[in-house]
């Protein structure tokens, strides 16, 4: 198969444009984001007034003003300013989920790691943002790996990882993979180190073992803590989801607990304890039917003639 394997895209005023070509087979960092609360709007209230959730999905996939829609994280000279590349993101809509995606040269600098995965961060940002101003919010995930794309497909390791993921963030928040992670711990190897200051500020160790993107770096805003109260008011006879928004809502008027380096090198997911308790529950029923069908299977010398 001949693909393109480059993460440069174009050049603009002598300065190269990475992370978004066109079509593209190599690694990649990539956000998987769920839209919560859409598919049951999809069958609750479909249709084409301006309120409906197609109309929501297209304000928050489509309604971002051109010269805010593709945000530019440049690359510059440190002796003299001047720029070395500028790093953006390719999107995809799908149903209720959007894809953000940035490629990455297979060895590089430190500095082009950084500025990929900036660019990841501040256009979750930004689309979380335009969700919540039309009634819903996000639960995601990010993850590194290999991927291809082009025009119309979007498929890969890294995709497979941030979706299944992404259903283990249990409440809205963006998490971060094992893979991402490794990443982040080679171009940030000590605290004191300006890469890791810049990068790690807009993530957040959480009270089960996850480590996501810091929220309120960009929601703690009355614009956005207002109309979450709304949603969470609305599901008020749901004690399930209510507490869901209030984690959020908590996560928003508590103090950051940035992750250290230790928490970064010891990453690995965790399994929810109920889900495994499940799968340990299971696997014992398993094994006790089987051993109870086979002291009660009848031997069939018992029924000789």
């Amino acid at each position: 198969m001949n693909v393109n394997k480059s993460h440069i895209s174009g050049e603009e005023e002598n300065c190269p444009i990475a992370g978004n070509p066109a079509t593209y087979f190599g690694p990649a960092i990539i956000a998987y984001l769920d839209i919560l609360g859409f598919s049951n709007d999809v069958l609750n209230d479909w249709g084409e007034h301006d309120n409906s959730p197609l109309a929501k999905l297209h304000r928050i996939t489509e309604g971002i003003p051109e010269e805010k829609k593709q945000l530019k994280i440049n690359i510059v000279r440190p002796e003299d300013g001047s720029p070395i590349a500028q790093y953006r993101c390719n999107f995809w809509a799908i149903s209720d989920s959007i894809i953000i995606a940035v490629a990455i040269p297979n060895t590089g600098k430190d500095y082009e790691f950084e500025n990929a995965a900036l660019a990841i961060y501040f256009n979750i940002s930004q689309r979380w943002q335009h969700s919540i101003c039309n009634g819903y919010t996000i639960r995601g995930a990010i993850e590194l790996g290999n991927m291809f794309w082009n025009e119309s497909e979007c498929i890969g390791p890294a995709l497979v990882n941030a979706y299944n993921l992404e259903k283990k963030a249990d409440w809205s928040r963006v998490v971060l993979g094992k893979e991402y992670v490794k990443l982040l711990v080679q171009i940030t190897m000590s605290e004191k180190d300006k890469i890791y200051k810049h990068l790690v500020r807009f993530l957040r160790k959480d009270t089960d073992g996850f480590i996501s993107i810091d929220p309120k770096l960009f929601l703690n805003k009355d614009e956005y803590v207002g109309p979450l109260k709304e949603m969470q008011r609305k599901c008020k006879d749901d004690s399930g989801v209510y507490q869901k928004y209030e984690k959020l809502l908590g996560t928003l008027r508590s103090g950051s607990n940035l992750p250290s380096i230790d928490d970064l090198k010891n990453y690995c997911p965790p399994i929810k304890e109920r889900r495994l308790l499940i799968r340990i529950c299971t696997w014992i029923c398993q094994k006790m039917t089987g051993f109870f069908m086979g002291a009660l299977r009848p031997n069939s010398q018992d029924f000789a003639l």
